[in-house]
């Protein structure tokens, strides 16, 4: 972490050289800026255009076609004019913004920037009343993975009247061995160390120790990590292979259907007759052909599947084709693998970090996988089955009981949910057993509730205990505020419904579980940087020779926090 501190004459003497640098060079960067904006003027109206939205701010003495330059202004007045109104610091803001990465020469100028940035943003965070989600992502800087960076990340709901999901990178992390000390140093420097619900991490390998120490701290208040949902997409995508590893007749009989339709246009033509008369018969038919001789074969298994009636009626037109169609038993197991095959798209799409989801829309997600390895395992091939019971026991093992309370809190903090969502996927999990496991999920999210309750961050609640209202589940003892909410009935679906103005709303009645709602809706189940071109961003920086390597976190930290209003 690169902190300036001026402890005498000598480094305030070199703070007003620095300072006295950069203001010659933002003065250069004015004169260069107009003589250039004099060139554009004699150019065609197409160059005038595209000059128009980009001006060179700075002058750069070794320029590279690395150089990220020419940052947008928007700004009516001239661009010297507005450029000359800004303090040296306004400047290098305004150069970390947009991306300009020649800034060496201003290295105390960028990091003067950097404190004074985390300073506000630090003050922003001791504002706050959520807690926070910790994301933990890292890089490998080297391929044999000598020295890693680790991006951290932090996720919350702002404090305003339309609160809102927000996350803000805390920094880049070099560690050439353990981690751990950087990450509780780190922790403590933002001061949030106390204030951690979850974390999320994609390396196994830091997660005990780290977890057990902020939970020393009053962190972590149920009590664990999460893993990234990489780690279960790489389970699905497993469990998807020895399905098709099984059901590779089904396969074979699939491209068989392909072959034979494409043969002649005689076959194509019945097919385009039997897929008229299942749609005029009112029966859902995929908009998109059937596949050709270059689909890989899972998606061939999908559109095979969207044309299963399709199929059925071509028997009637065409006796030779009954010959190669699926089987009953044949279709429902392509239904299965294709339903496998949308369940790992839908996680691999819809989990991802980037996404602005509350936390909510995830349960259902992983209650159909659970449901669908409970299917599999029902499989009348021996082998098939054995496969399914041992990934069933991995799944509970690794994702089931590590993420359940994380994942149910949310949805039943959704008043269009409420309990009764929870409930009904524990009867088609659990079946006989459900109500067992009910009362232990209840007594688990009441204990959570109690730490909230309690918690000496928060006055206390308003809402105390008093009539002994009783749910099938809860014990009598529970708290009045959280009965009381599970007794009203669903909220109803409506467009555009914001679940989290929904709880800002509602804060004088359920004080206690408005903030429970804040701080689990905002648990991302990812890294903090899937699909984000931060992502990009990092590794640049990390194998950059532009930067000097005591200015790297202070340059990409400074860029990120510049894009929010927050600070």
């Amino acid at each position: 972490m690169n902190t300036i501190i001026y402890t005498s004459s000598d480094d305030e003497s070199h703070s007003l050289q620095e300072t006295a640098h950069i203001r010659k060079q933002t003065s250069n960067a004015v004169e260069s800026i107009s003589t250039d904006n004099n060139k554009r003027s004699a150019d065609s109206s197409d160059t005038k255009s595209k000059g128009s939205k980009k001006s060179c701010l700075i002058g750069c003495q070794s320029r590279t076609d690395r150089d990220l330059t020419t940052p947008c202004l928007t700004k009516k007045e001239p661009l010297a004019l507005s450029v000359l109104n800004l303090s040296c610091c306004d400047v290098i803001r305004l150069m970390c913004k947009h991306g300009i990465t020649s800034l060496n020469p201003m290295k105390a100028g960028v990091l003067h920037v950097y404190n004074e940035e985390k300073d506000k943003l630090r003050r922003y965070f001791s504002k706050l009343s959520s807690r926070f989600t910790l994301s933990i992502d890292r890089f490998n800087s080297t391929v044999s993975g000598e020295h890693s960076y680790y991006c951290l990340t932090v996720h919350f709901v702002t404090n305003s009247w339309f609160p809102k999901l927000k996350k803000k990178i805390l920094g880049l992390i070099k560690c050439d061995g353990d981690p751990i000390e950087s990450f509780k140093s780190f922790l403590l420097d933002w001061n949030i160390d106390m204030n951690i619900l979850c974390v999320v991490t994609a390396d196994i390998g830091v997660e005990d120790e780290l977890k057990n120490w902020l939970i020393s701290r009053g962190s972590l208040p149920f009590g664990g990590n999460l893993l990234d949902v990489g780690h279960l997409v790489d389970f699905l995508e497993y469990a998807a292979c020895a399905r098709e590893e099984l059901a590779a007749d089904v396969f074979q009989k699939v491209r068989q259907i392909r072959d034979y339709l494409h043969k002649t246009s005689a076959n194509e033509n019945n097919f385009q007759v039997a897929a008229d008369k299942v749609k005029s018969l009112g029966y859902k038919v995929s908009s998109e052909g059937f596949c050709t001789s270059t689909t890989p074969d899972l998606k061939l298994i999908d559109s095979a599947v969207g044309f299963k009636e399709v199929f059925c009626e071509l028997e009637q037109l065409d006796p030779c084709f009954k010959s190669i169609n699926l089987t009953a038993k044949e279709w429902d197991e392509a239904t299965a693998i294709g339903r496998w095959f949308e369940l790992l798209d839908d996680v691999d799409n819809n989990f991802g970090g980037s996404r602005n989801q509350t936390a909510n829309v995830y349960f259902p997600k992983v209650c159909d996988i659970f449901m669908q390895l409970l299917e599999w395992q029902k499989s009348d091939h021996r082998k098939g089955c054995d496969i399914a019971s041992n990934l069933t026991k991995e799944f509970i093992e690794e994702y089931w009981r590590p993420y359940m309370l994380g994942l149910a809190i949310p949805v039943i903090l959704d008043p269009r949910c409420n309990m009764v969502v929870v409930e009904c996927w524990y009867k088609k999990i659990y079946g006989d057993d459900a109500e067992v496991q009910l009362t232990k999920l209840i007594n688990d999210i009441n204990d959570i509730y109690d730490k909230y309750a309690t918690d000496p961050k928060y006055s206390k609640s308003s809402a105390e205990p008093s009539t002994g209202i009783r749910n099938m589940y809860w014990p009598a003892e529970v708290k009045y505020e959280l009965s009381l909410y599970l007794k009203q009935s669903k909220f109803p679906s409506v467009e555009n419904f914001d679940l989290l103005h929904w709880w800002g709303d509602r804060y004088q009645i359920f004080p206690t579980l408005a903030r429970m709602a804040k701080d689990f809706l905002a648990i991302p189940y990812s890294t903090a940087l899937t699909n984000s071109t931060l992502r990009y961003d990092i590794i640049d920086l990390i194998y950059s020779q532009e930067l000097d390597s005591d200015i790297r976190e202070a340059y990409l930290c400074t860029k990120y926090w510049l894009e929010g209003p927050e600070r």
